[in-house]
């Protein structure tokens, strides 16, 4: 495998797969939970910790595994081929369809109100860009 990403391409791409939109979608919810500038950002930190160790184990998985195939491989390699392939369909059919359908709803939501005019059709922007996906 001819590996053409550099370590900084590698750690923008982990980082926008892990920051994604939810930055932008869940933070105001937080913050109205948490009533402290000092909670809400000790609640982001504790939520980076722990994303951190996932990644140090992924990159410790990686070391152990360098073949293509990341969690598929690691499943198939600890617990066998079924359930290798279970993991691959629920990606293909729940975690990755789930994901694109938050990123619709987050796009429609900020374009509508990026847009005057728009308040109200959200919801319609947001099956239209989920169709383009």
């Amino acid at each position: 495998m001819i590996r053409g990403l550099s370590l900084m391409d590698s750690v923008l791409l982990l980082t926008g797969g892990i920051i994604g939109a939810g930055v932008f979608l869940t933070a105001r919810d937080i913050a109205a939970v948490l009533h402290t500038p000092a909670l809400f950002i000790g609640v982001w930190v504790i939520g980076g910790a722990i994303t951190m160790l996932g990644c140090l184990a992924f990159a410790e998985l990686g070391a152990m595994y360098p073949q293509a195939g990341g969690p598929y491989l690691y499943l198939r390699e600890a617990y066998g081929d079924f359930i290798a392939f279970l993991y691959g369909w629920m990606v293909f059919t729940v975690y990755n369809t789930g994901g694109i359908a938050a990123l619709a709803v987050g796009f429609g939501a900020y374009f509508a109100a990026a847009v005057p005019g728009l308040r109200d059709a959200a919801p319609l922007i947001a099956a239209g860009s989920y169709t383009l996906s």
